[in-house]
């Protein structure tokens, strides 16, 4: 429901929902009296902005295990090749989160590293809480990224959605960067303000 990317996406390309890759997927599902288990894997080859011939130059591979639908723990890794200045250099990426669906709250907390041959570690903490009500959901993220040797910046993001119809919203949103260290690429702190009306048909 944030329309504001993490940092993890924007500064590290760990997380790629735009990436074309060729993915096998699957899943492990126990149902109990008392509880169920859901197990939920992925493995792809992804095509990576390169400068050689060959784009398949990357590889990951997703885990999750959920239990009632309700508490999630899950993990990534990345490898292969992207390009860094002029050049194609080999990158090892990881994120590990958990998420918990309490009713009136779901909590997600995450870690994501990212290990370039020729650049700096670059690390990323997240926390992300979002409360739906009966028309209205608030949601808040905070999201530090640091570069070993710099100073971290800091992202806060807070926003309220009021649900007008089943398939019509507005939302309001405030985005808050502190990176004096121009860790993100921004190279400015940044104020944000943003408005939306939505209509799905």
């Amino acid at each position: 429901p944030l329309g504001n990317g993490y940092l993890a996406d924007s500064a590290l390309n760990v997380i790629t929902p735009g990436q074309r890759a060729v993915e096998l997927t699957g899943s492990v599902v126990r149902e109990g009296e008392e509880s169920s288990f859901v197990q939920r894997y992925s493995a792809g080859l992804s095509r990576e902005d390169v400068f050689g011939g060959e784009k398949l130059a990357g590889f990951y591979g997703t885990y999750s295990f959920t239990v009632n639908e309700a508490y999630s723990l899950g993990g990534m890794y990345r490898t292969g090749r992207e390009k860094l200045g002029s050049v194609d250099t080999s990158y090892n990426k990881y994120s590990v989160a958990a998420e918990v669906d309490a009713g009136v709250a779901v909590i997600t907390a995450g870690f994501f590293k990212s290990d370039m041959n020729g650049a700096p570690e670059r690390d990323d903490y997240v926390i992300e809480m979002l409360v739906p009500l009966d028309k209205f959901t608030i949601g808040a993220r905070y999201d530090y990224l640091k570069e070993h040797g710099k100073d971290g910046a800091r992202s806060q993001t807070l926003m309220v959605r009021y649900n007008i119809l089943s398939n019509v919203y507005a939302q309001l949103e405030y985005r808050g960067l502190d990176d004096s260290a121009s860790v993100t690429g921004a190279n400015e702190d940044e104020l944000k303000l943003r408005a939306f009306l939505v209509a799905v048909f």
